[in-house]
């Protein structure tokens, strides 16, 4: 199993960067960190479409330390479970 990290430091202007990266590198679980964003904003759709869920733990909206796990759709029921 593959786990990787990435500061996204703003996840709209990154976006297309996050998405190629993921395609490149094929994590099983990617954290993701500072995302400046909230769970509305989150572009969840765009995730989905590279192959991966959401499991979010946003504290509060547009908090800048949060850390979101991507992780490909086959994790994604064993991750709900665990939480």
């Amino acid at each position: 199993m593959r786990i990787a990290t990435y500061n996204v430091n703003g996840i709209k202007a990154r976006l297309p960067r996050l998405i190629e990266w993921l395609g490149e590198t094929a994590p099983d679980v990617v954290c993701l960190q500072e995302l400046k964003s909230s769970d509305e904003t989150f572009p969840e759709a765009d995730i989905r479409a590279a192959g991966y869920g959401a499991v979010k733990t946003l504290v509060k909206p547009h908090d800048h330390v949060v850390i979101d796990i991507l992780a490909h759709a086959c994790l994604q029921e064993a991750a709900r479970d665990a939480t």
